[in-house]
């Protein structure tokens, strides 16, 4: 009897230092909120430091530290752990911290990018009762202002629908950070600003066609919608920025392949290595390859072109194993000058499709024409 109460005891202390272990707010005693926000108005350093850490671990029940909170945050000699923690909390209190914006808004131009940044995603957290302002900023002289404020309105995210327009104003701001973040808050914003943004691809501004378009890629498959307008596009667009944008778009937006592989295949004979490179990367996002992809870039090894030739093995080689059926059409090619530097790119495609490839390349071998020590050489290496 007794071995059993110990085993009993045992188990139960077991139990209990383990849900302490897995759940220790359990035992935590809960933090007196008017001492920490007297703590935060009246105590050392050290004391504030440890009242608005506490405080940024209440999340909205920390609401009515508000105004201590924003008197810490305006200090005359910050201590930067104060202002993180402080800025922290009202992020974590959101729409009950209305009464932060204002000092908040003042804090947008900061010269340092973490406390630009912290300021920009508290204004975001306190939500739309912040648009009216955050817009306004938007035409603001101070660029910095001006990014942060549409990385504030990004934060909010459906929610910042008013802002579509604004934000599209400035899609071809005269500073790069400004663009970044404008578009970035459109794809942020989602759904409610898909309408708006389908006809702006059509605007006269080719930094706005180029932001609408990075706006819809980051929409992702949300924005599939808008795959006819960026496919019509193309077939007129003549800025290679633009043109590279849209098809890094279509890849994320969910395209159907057989809506645009044709087109793909035309964009190959590019001169432009921006556009060249979003075509790269759209055949290799085409699922599934084998049946996608690799039979008509197969088509172009054959071709008389050699760069057009080129540029297909090249891509082959990127989708690596699943191209296998490229594999005859690679010797082929080789075959034309195996010593020749052109066949360079068509022996590295081989190589990237691995091991799949061994057998072609035995067979080869075995080929009367191939016998000579020359002609072993390649494919040995």
């Amino acid at each position: 009897m007794m071995i059993q109460c110990r085993t009993i005891y045992m188990a139960g202390s077991i139990l209990f230092f383990s849900a302490a272990a897995v759940f220790p707010q359990f035992l935590q005693t809960p933090p007196d909120l008017e001492k920490l926000i007297a703590q935060l108005k009246q105590g050392d350093t050290k004391q504030k430091r440890n009242a608005a850490y506490q405080l940024s671990r209440l999340g909205p029940e920390a609401a009515p530290a508000v105004p201590a909170l924003i008197g810490a945050l305006k200090a005359s000699r910050q201590d930067p752990q104060i202002w993180f923690h402080s800025i922290t909390s009202i992020d974590r209190i959101g729409p009950a911290a209305e009464e932060a914006i204002p000092v908040l808004l003042r804090g947008l131009d900061n010269r340092s990018s973490q406390k630009w940044y912290r300021t920009a995603r508290a204004l975001g957290s306190i939500g739309p009762v912040a648009l009216p302002d955050l817009i306004r900023i938007l035409s603001d002289d101070n660029r910095r202002a001006r990014a942060g404020s549409a990385k504030a309105i990004g934060w909010m995210g459906p929610e910042a629908g008013d802002a579509v327009a604004a934000l599209i104003r400035i899609l071809d701001d005269s500073e790069e950070p400004v663009r970044t973040e404008s578009r970035e808050a459109l794809g942020r914003i989602g759904e409610p600003a898909l309408s708006e943004l389908k006809h702006s691809l059509w605007h006269r501004n080719n930094l706005v066609r180029i932001g609408t378009a990075y706006a819809l890629g980051y929409m992702g498959r949300d924005a599939n919608s808008s795959s006819p307008e960026m496919l019509n596009l193309l077939l007129t667009e003549s800025d290679p920025e633009v043109r590279a944008t849209v098809i890094t778009a279509l890849t994320r937006t969910g395209t159907e392949p057989v809506k645009w592989v044709a087109l793909l295949l035309t964009e190959l004979q590019t001169p432009d290595e921006l556009v060249f490179n979003s075509v790269v990367n759209a055949f290799l996002k085409l699922c599934p390859p084998e049946s996608v992809s690799v039979p008509s870039l197969t088509e172009l090894i054959r071709s008389p072109d050699l760069s057009l030739s080129g540029r297909a093995a090249y891509i082959l080689g990127r989708i690596g194993p699943s191209a296998i059926e490229v594999a005859p059409a690679l010797l082929q090619a080789i075959n034309r000058g195996p010593r020749l530097e052109s066949s360079k790119v068509y022996r590295e495609s081989l190589v990237r499709i691995g091991e799949r490839a061994v057998p072609e390349l035995l067979t080869e071998v075995d080929r009367k024409s191939l016998r000579s020590q020359e002609d072993l050489k390649w494919i040995v290496e």
